[in-house]
């Protein structure tokens, strides 16, 4: 019996402990089940016929199961996976880091996995981020929780998804503005009117539009445009900002004004927007606290826009949202303003006996994530 083979017989044993005790029992006791959203899955994957062939078999391996389910356990119910960092996952799985990147790469082609984005550690912008992952709940692996719900994938392209983008883009533009005003005119422009035309040729004049915003104190946080990881990694914070005000947008009632998530119902978003030695209010030198307040003004105004995009493609039943459970983006290698839009929805009466919808070839889904931080 391989290391593998013994590792799967005592989670398997101490799982299914869990599971015959029930739920209540399982998330109060087994912290790493999470919600418990996907525990149906979770029991599937445990009855999987597992096999010792290697990372390249065309079935899962006990290694694969227990990966997968140690995943599982912390996806909500559109297969996304947030703040499972290495260490929690080299924990309770048992895996190094390199066998942890060799189950991501096979479970990519296996279309388990949709799309991952890797942790990174920046300087001025976000800190120390995790991997975040999507899992494709509408694998004929796994099992959806309620057996009628729909799962829907649909590439869409959001206009408001090179804002992002733009501000690591801003600096290096207000630069070569001002090199050819100067070059034309023979005058120099001010820095505020530099940030202000290039604010134009990247298509986000929106941002300083609002009122008393300076556009200065923000630009430096974008230094490191230079590193891709980063630039998709906080793409992926702005995402998931936007998809919270589009959930208090839904929850709206008709007739009253919008209604916008607060500033503690997203501190936890807003935390990874800068490295963790710049958190104190207090600490000297840049980012000072107007930085921050800039920063977090500019982020929701980005994903203020991206709301309402996303709503403007989810799909509805006579113009409401009642049919949808929950939604993610999950980024698309086709650039910035394409992401898989997964939405968890329940069907119509007439279509109830369906269990799973997708509409986008999943071998499209996997963006060049680079490698595992």
């Amino acid at each position: 019996m391989t290391i593998w083979d013994s590792l799967y017989r005592d989670f398997f044993m101490s799982l299914s402990v869990c599971l015959i005790v029930g739920r209540r029992t399982l998330i109060t006791h087994a912290p790493i089940l999470g919600d418990g959203y996907n525990i149906v899955s979770i029991r599937a994957l445990l009855s999987h016929r597992t096999s010792n062939l290697g990372a390249d078999a065309p079935i899962l391996s006990p290694s694969n199961i227990v990966f997968l389910i140690a995943l599982l356990s912390s996806a909500n119910e559109c297969g996304a996976v947030h703040g499972l960092g290495s260490t929690k996952l080299m924990t309770y799985t048992g895996m190094t880091a390199q066998r942890i990147n060799l189950q991501i790469s096979k479970l990519k082609k296996m279309g388990l996995i949709l799309a991952t984005v890797p942790g990174v550690t920046g300087r001025q912008i976000l800190g120390r981020t995790t991997t975040s992952y999507w899992l494709d709940l509408s694998h004929g692996l796994f099992k959806l929780p309620i057996p009628s719900t729909i799962i829907q994938k649909t590439l869409v392209t959001l206009d408001s998804g090179d804002a992002a983008r733009a501000l690591f883009n801003i600096k290096r533009q207000s630069r070569v503005v001002r090199r050819e005003h100067a070059r034309k005119s023979g005058k120099q422009l001010s820095d505020q009117k530099a940030l202000k035309l290039a604010t134009v040729k990247l298509h986000v004049e929106h941002l300083v539009d609002m009122p008393n915003f300076d556009l200065a104190l923000v630009k430096d946080f974008f230094k490191e445009v230079t590193n891709p990881g980063l630039l998709l990694a906080f793409q992926t914070v702005v995402d998931r900002v936007a998809r919270e005000i589009a959930f208090s947008r839904m929850a709206a009632i008709p007739g009253e004004s919008r209604k916008s998530p607060t500033i503690g119902q997203l501190r936890t978003l807003y935390r990874e927007l800068l490295p963790a030695r710049f958190q104190p209010f207090r600490s000297p030198g840049f980012p000072l606290k107007e930085n921050r307040q800039m920063l977090l003004r500019a982020v929701f105004r980005i994903a203020s826009f991206l709301a309402s995009d996303i709503l403007a493609n989810l799909p509805t039943m006579g113009g409401k949202f009642s049919p949808v459970v929950s939604f993610e983006l999950v980024p698309a290698p086709r650039g910035s303003n394409f992401r898989v839009l997964i939405a968890v929805v329940y069907p119509p009466e007439s279509r109830s006996n369906e269990s799973k919808q997708s509409n986008v070839n999943t071998n499209e889904l996997t963006p060049e994530a680079g490698s595992e931080s």
